[in-house]
């Protein structure tokens, strides 16, 4: 029956959708890299940051994600250079992305305020065996196997932030480019992404730190989708959060400050949609570090 379930939806987020929503993960949050050139460099240190996103266990085929990202500040410039890399696997089919990114900063005031500007480009390539799928239909695009495409692109953003608080805007895949070769074809076409991201750091007492953020989602043809969370920091060393994704999923999660440079990260999405008594929901696993440069900078922990 889990197996039914998954072909019906592949055929309809495969034949729709697969080629026009970038990957998506809870703990996007810990790397804003993904959804942000202009993040770049912002930890001012070579940072590191890797996140899997199991999707709906239980269920053969579910999408398996892995996120990687790296980025630094060019020595004392302000100028940051980074790199970002997505593994989509969702039952026959796999996405991969490999990105650059670029970014500049200018300080704003004496209280270390920065407004930096973004820009990425790279590839994404397609792999997927349609033919495997049972298509009637002689016009479906289910019918036609993607077999190795690739497909360049770029993006960019603007992040202005502080040692407290972020608001970035940002636009992935400007390119619409189409993932199959026949131009009658417009079903499995990159669609233009655009987001909305911002939170902010309160604090409560000397052990308590709370943070509101969003993410606010919207692709052309497609409804608007949003992400909310509030997160407690206890100590400066441990993270208990909550979210919420728009009709899909509530979530929590657990991140801890092992060191100021080493961090880990859980996540728990329990699903509510029609594929919720099929599935033992989603889990995240993230892991990050920094490299120092000059521990001078590192006068607070960061939170962002």
């Amino acid at each position: 029956m889990k197996k039914i379930v998954l072909l019906l939806f592949l055929c309809i987020t495969i034949g729709t959708s697969w080629a026009q929503q970038q990957a998506q993960n809870s703990l996007y949050y810990f790397n804003p890299l993904n959804y942000n050139p202009a993040y770049a460099g912002s930890r001012d240190a070579l940072s590191i940051n890797a996140i899997h996103r199991i999707q709906w266990t239980g269920i053969d085929g579910a999408p398996n994600t892995t996120f990687l990202s790296i980025h630094s500040p060019i020595n004392d410039t302000q100028l940051s250079i980074g790199a970002d890399l997505t593994y989509d696997e969702i039952g026959i089919s796999k996405a991969t992305s490999a990105y650059l990114d670029v970014s500049y900063y200018v300080q704003l005031n004496d209280k270390g305020h920065r407004l930096s500007f973004g820009l990425k480009g790279g590839i994404n390539m397609f792999d997927a065996p349609l033919s495997d799928l049972d298509a009637t239909d002689s016009g479906d695009p289910l019918q036609y196997d993607i077999e190795n495409k690739m497909r360049g692109n770029f993006g960019a953003g603007i992040y202005y932030y502080g040692e407290k608080h972020y608001l970035g805007l940002s636009s992935l895949t400007l390119l619409e480019a189409s993932v199959l070769d026949n131009d009658d074809i417009n079903a499995l076409e990159q669609k233009r992404h655009f987001y909305l991201m911002g939170g902010y750091v309160f604090d409560i007492n000397a052990s308590l730190k709370l943070k509101p953020s969003g993410l606010i989602k919207a692709v052309a043809g497609s409804p608007l989708e949003f992400d909310a969370e509030l997160a407690g920091l206890l100590y400066d060393r441990l993270w208990i959060g909550v979210g919420y994704r728009h009709d899909e999923s509530v979530r929590g999660y657990l991140a801890a400050n092992i060191t100021p440079q080493l961090r880990l990260g859980y996540n728990y999405d329990y699903i509510f949609n029609d594929l919720t008594k099929y599935t033992g929901g989603t889990h995240e696993f993230m892991l990050s570090y920094d490299f120092e440069f000059d521990k001078k900078r590192f006068k607070s922990p960061r939170y962002f």
